[in-house]
């Protein structure tokens, strides 16, 4: 896990990482955020992905597993946490037009 004073962080990644979420990994399409849960005892991953079709980014928030039905749980995202994630998205949309 890189820690907070890493240069290869953007701002929104030290900021994800003041809520708790460290970088698991990232590629132009793809980045992958994970924070462990102790009261809850469970791992929250949020993930943001480019979606060919929609031409655009979509942000997911999950339980990392599977519950008994064999599903992901969802789980919620708060106002300060999803501005933060938006902002990321906006930056990958961002670095993806300068790459192609």
């Amino acid at each position: 896990m890189k820690n907070k004073y890493d240069i290869s962080l953007s701002s929104n990644d030290r900021r994800l990482l003041k809520l708790g979420f460290a970088k698991v990994s990232e590629t132009l399409d793809y980045v992958e955020y994970q924070k462990y849960d102790t009261k809850y005892e469970f791992t929250h991953c949020l993930s943001i992905s480019f979606k060919l079709r929609l031409n655009d980014y979509m942000i997911h928030s999950y339980v990392l597993g599977t519950n008994s039905d064999g599903f992901n749980n969802v789980v919620g995202i708060t106002t300060p946490l999803l501005k933060v994630l938006y902002s990321k998205a906006c930056e990958m949309k961002l670095h993806r037009k300068l790459k192609l």
